[in-house]
């Protein structure tokens, strides 16, 4: 009985799940790193194949890879139902990998969106919420933000101003939730 898997309830089969969409998709390893509060965590996968898939993956406009992962009550037989959404990452590179015959991917979270764009605008009598729902919107992404009562920035004669010279969305969203 040393083979025997974990029984119902032991944190000792952790198992994982890439999707694209609703297509899961097959891998022989990946690897993701969370590079701090000032950028976007990064992903690699090592994808298996004989370059059948090459032309699918070079005709896509975008891919967001969802990555879910998580201690299914039944190892052998699981979906991503039974596994949490980690991260979401969109990917920056497809190439080739001639060693395995499959192919490799790389690419970013969905901080990218916002550490790729600078910005110089002003936001006068705004929140941090309203900010940083104005911000999301901008880059096609859905806001989940608190509500928040202060407004941001100097206050110069009866308006509220915050002035941010070309930086990025992300560098004012983390300045104005440090604030």
């Amino acid at each position: 009985m040393l083979n025997q898997l974990p029984t119902t309830g032991t944190l000792g089969a952790p198992r994982a799940i890439l999707k694209i969409g609703s297509k899961v998709i097959d891998w022989d390893w990946w690897d993701a790193e969370h590079n701090g509060i000032y950028e976007a965590g990064t992903i690699r996968i090592e994808v298996p194949g004989n370059y059948a898939d090459w032309p699918w993956w070079t005709q896509q406009t975008e891919i967001l890879v969802d990555v879910y992962v998580g201690f299914p009550k039944d190892p052998m037989n699981y979906s991503a139902g039974d596994l949490t959404l980690m991260q979401t990452y969109r990917i920056d590179s497809i190439r080739p990998n001639w060693r395995t015959l499959g192919i490799s991917l790389s690419g970013r979270d969905l901080t990218s969106l916002l550490t790729d764009q600078k910005i110089d605008v002003k936001y006068p009598n705004q929140t941090a919420a309203q900010i940083a729902t104005t911000i999301a919107k901008q880059v096609g992404l859905t806001p989940n933000v608190q509500s928040t009562k202060d407004l941001i920035g100097h206050f110069f004669t009866l308006d509220h101003v915050s002035l941010h010279h070309e930086k990025t969305m992300w560098t004012l969203l983390t300045y104005v939730a440090q604030h």
